[in-house]
Formats: structure tokens, sequence, C-alpha cells
């Protein structure tokens, strides 16, 4: 990667508690940027993650407290090569990316990242239709307090290349 890529810790599902290893895992890592994919069910958690860097947060389905009401369902934001499209449900980011614009040149990869599920996914997906997206990475951290299906207590690590690169993202999963 380039002095130019972009480092964003995504995580979800942590439902009103920060454990002190995430924590820890995002000092360790220094990102650029945080990506709170929901259920975060505490303001006072999304500042705690505040303090490290910059967060991107949207509402999940347990986030009903006033405070995160103003969260958006998806969100939509360029980093470096990348379209990333956040939402909580796995199904929202799949209809936001369906109905997306075929890629710019400058734009070669969309990342799609959910929570909801609890359980780490990465999967890419290439397209060959010229109306259709090139290459996809739908992402989904796990958990970090309540893992299922038997994975691990997780966050992920996304670095994302410079804009024009044709670098796809880099991908670490972190077990806590």
């Amino acid at each position: 990667m380039t002095s130019a890529s972009t480092k964003i810790a995504v995580l979800s599902d942590t439902h009103g508690r920060m454990p002190r290893a995430v924590l820890a895992a995002l000092h360790e890592q220094q990102p650029d940027a945080i990506i709170h994919a929901g259920d975060s069910e505490s303001e006072h958690a999304l500042s705690q993650l505040e303090l490290i860097a910059p967060v991107l947060a949207v509402q999940g389905n347990c986030d009903w407290h006033p405070d995160l009401e103003t969260l958006p369902l998806v969100a939509k934001q360029q980093w470096g090569n990348s379209l990333i499209v956040v939402s909580h449900r796995p199904q929202d980011v799949q209809k936001t990316l369906q109905a997306l614009p075929t890629p710019a040149q400058d734009r070669p990869y969309v990342i799609g990242i959910h929570g909801h599920t609890h359980v780490p996914k990465d999967e890419w997906r290439s397209k060959n239709s010229p109306t259709q997206i090139a290459q996809t990475l739908l992402l989904c951290p796990g958990s970090p307090v309540e893992p299922r299906e038997g994975s691990e207590a997780s966050i992920a690590l996304l670095t994302v290349a410079a804009a024009g690169s044709d670098t796809p993202s880099q991908l670490e999963f972190i077990n806590l």
C-alpha cells in the first residue's frame, strides 16, 4: 500500500459495551477512521471511539436510544479507490449495492459493510456485466461482545488503497 492508503477499523454489534480489548486493539492499530455498523446501543460507546479516530456509524435494529435516532440507516462514503456502503442489515447493504451505477474509473472497488449477524464474513464478488460493479467486497466484522455460530469475538481492519490505484483493499480480522 502507498502512504496515501487509509486504515479503517470496522466493528459492529457492541450492544452497549466497549470492551477494553477493543479499545486496546484500536489504539494499537491507530486507524485513520472507524466504522460502526450498528447496534452500538450507546452514544457513550461511539464517543469512546471518537477519541481514537473519526467515526462513521449507522443505526442498528437495537439502537432505540434517542441520541442514536439521528444515525443514518445507510451511509455511503468514498475512501481512496473504494466506495464504502454501510448498513446494519445485510439485506439493506445488498439492496443499496444493486442500485449503484456503473463504477467510475477512479473507484474500481465497492465495499459493502454490515453487522447484525455477529458472524465475521468477507466475500469478494466480481461482475462481468459492464452495467454492474466490477469488484465488490461484502464484509461483516462479527461482534466483539456477542459472537455467534462458533466465531471469535472480533473486529476488522480494512486498508483501502489511494484514489486512482487498482489495488484491492486489504482485510484483516482481529480476534479479541
